[in-house]
């Protein structure tokens, strides 16, 4: 988390005369920059990056279970939570693979189940307590899975073990109360006005 007194430093380095831009990484695309900092003048200056908002029936049913626990707060300003719940179900699948096929709970066992969780071909399982079960048992006879998560299909390269996906480019809402995603880019390159 970026605070005001880092922005107004940034500031001074972007340029004196207060036309060069102020680029944010992907923490700074939080809610709390914009309600703990008081820099108007700068926000029409400020881009960013952040992972694309996730679409699509899985997070919806996500965003809704957030906005129940969390006091309606909207999932979609929370830029890193759908991946977050996505990475802990999978430290847990990983401890399902290594309890069923390594004997015991390792980081290489977890480290080999989380190889498991990109099948080739086969129908996806949604990423929800729910389908653990299912998930459980294919791991329990050694099969690997297709997931689908909050976060958005979890295909795993299987030579680097990386994901990719969308990054949005945004910038702040001009009553600089939101941050407003202006392009996105895919994996391959491709960028486009959203």
């Amino acid at each position: 988390f970026i605070n005001q007194v880092e922005l107004l430093a940034l500031a001074g380095i972007a340029g004196i005369d207060g036309t060069m831009g102020i680029f944010l990484a992907d923490a700074g695309a939080d809610p709390l920059l914009l309600q703990n900092t008081d820099a108007d003048e700068l926000y029409p200056r400020i881009r960013g990056t952040r992972p694309a908002v996730p679409v699509g029936p899985i997070f919806d049913q996500f965003q809704a279970a957030y906005a129940g626990a969390y006091d309606g707060e909207d999932a979609r300003s929370a830029v890193f939570a759908p991946y977050t719940y996505d990475a802990t179900w999978l430290v847990l699948y990983g401890h399902a693979w290594s309890l069923h096929n390594e004997g015991a709970i390792s980081g290489t066992g977890i480290a080999r189940g989380l190889r498991k969780v990109s099948a080739i071909g086969g129908a996806s399982l949604p990423v929800r307590p729910d389908t653990w079960p299912t998930i459980g048992d294919a791991f329990a006879v050694g099969e690997a899975v297709n997931l689908d998560g909050a976060s958005g299909a979890l295909d795993f390269n299987p030579d680097t073990g990386e994901t990719t996906g969308d990054v949005e480019i945004w910038v702040v809402s001009e009553d600089f109360q939101d941050f407003i995603g202006v392009v996105n880019c895919e994996p391959n390159g491709d960028c486009a006005p959203i």
